[in-house]
């Protein structure tokens, strides 16, 4: 080993974060002979504050099955179809909102609850 092998090297730049949309786009470029328009725009961008927290809930094998039934046929995850139901149930009025539990009592098995 010569005195070469031990001069620290040089810390390489942390990639930059860019989205789906932005790494496809260059990819077309790339592709296509152009220049990549990612080491173009090297600027640092904002990060919007997180939206959602993450949250660990237990359901029914049944209730799983039907959010996972309701997730495909619809296209839209899972997550966001209980934020839409959540959304719902606060704006109905407080008598919307006994009728409809309500009702869902009817549904839900005693084992369920």
């Amino acid at each position: 080993m010569s005195l070469t092998d031990l001069k620290r090297k040089q810390q390489k730049q942390k990639p930059q974060k860019v989205s789906i949309e932005e790494f496809i786009e260059d990819a077309v470029n790339y592709a296509e002979g152009k220049p990549s328009q990612l080491q173009k725009s090297a600027k640092p961008k904002k990060t919007a504050p997180r939206k959602f927290r993450h949250a660990t809930f237990s359901l029914s094998e049944t209730s799983i099955r039907q959010l996972d039934n309701l997730a495909q046929s619809t296209g839209i995850t899972k997550s966001r179809l209980l934020r839409m139901f959540i959304h719902y149930y606060f704006d109905l009025s407080e008598p919307e909102q006994q009728e409809l539990l309500e009702q869902l009592q009817d549904l839900t098995p005693p084992s369920a609850q």
